[in-house]
């Protein structure tokens, strides 16, 4: 009897014990873009800095496919949108890659740099993602006003290899550090709650076990998950 809508399959099979549950979920250690496990030292060398999927958001096609010439070169990945609106449903879309930093250019057509930074920042699917925002060098009120409102750092314009590998890498080290501090709530608030349905319903196995096996469902950003009995 599973009540948590998790499937549990594989009872009564006159084993005499109990298998240790599994959940079929999508290979969490994959390399990517964006993981910091998809380059690993050897030999004692120092490893290269990891790579990170950048959406560049500019309404020049110039300054677009520079930019994305220059993470090529340093190896990250580039996603690109012409205006706010475009960037916003990219991060919105949950079919497409999961994006590290956003490079944002301030004066756009549609939706300008302001107001797509003022959206990301008010949605809490967005807010800690980094934005770095590109800007001319004679407009630090408006990268003041950008950092103010929540922005990382910026990039002036022209832009220097050099420095937009620092501030890449920073945002990503930064990112990295926010996701590891979410995972570990998510798993703890997962425990918390097993331990709850625990003292909730000791003598109730069903409902323990759909509890277990939805939470690591859920962490594991699962389909769905089954515990073999």
């Amino acid at each position: 009897g599973s009540r948590s809508g998790v499937r549990a399959r594989g009872r009564g099979l006159g084993t005499g014990g109990r298998e240790r549950g599994t959940v079929d979920h999508e290979p969490v250690g994959s390399a990517g873009p964006g993981d910091d496990r998809a380059t690993a030292p050897s030999g004692g060398a120092e490893s290269p800095a990891p790579a990170g999927r950048i959406l560049v958001v500019d309404d020049s096609k110039v300054n677009r496919l520079t930019l994305k010439r220059l993470l090529a070169s340093l190896g990250h990945e580039a996603l690109e949108a012409e205006d706010g609106r475009r960037a916003l449903e990219t991060l919105r879309d949950p079919e497409a890659p999961a994006v590290d930093v956003v490079l944002l250019d301030l004066v756009m057509p549609e939706l300008d740099g302001y107001e797509t930074l003022a959206a990301m920042k008010a949605d809490p699917e967005l807010a800690r993602l980094p934005v770095l925002v590109l800007s001319a060098v004679d407009d630090l009120a408006g990268v003041v006003r950008c950092i103010e409102m929540g922005a990382a750092d910026y990039l002036p314009k022209p832009f220097e290899p050099t420095l937009l590998q620092a501030r890449i890498a920073a945002s990503l080290a930064e990112k990295r550090i926010r996701d590891l501090e979410l995972e570990y709530l998510a798993r703890q608030t997962a425990t918390n709650e097993v331990f709850h349905v625990i003292n909730r319903a000791a003598l109730d196995l069903d409902a323990l076990l759909d509890a277990v096996v939805e939470r690591a469902t859920r962490l594991c950003r699962a389909a769905f998950g089954a515990i073999y009995l």
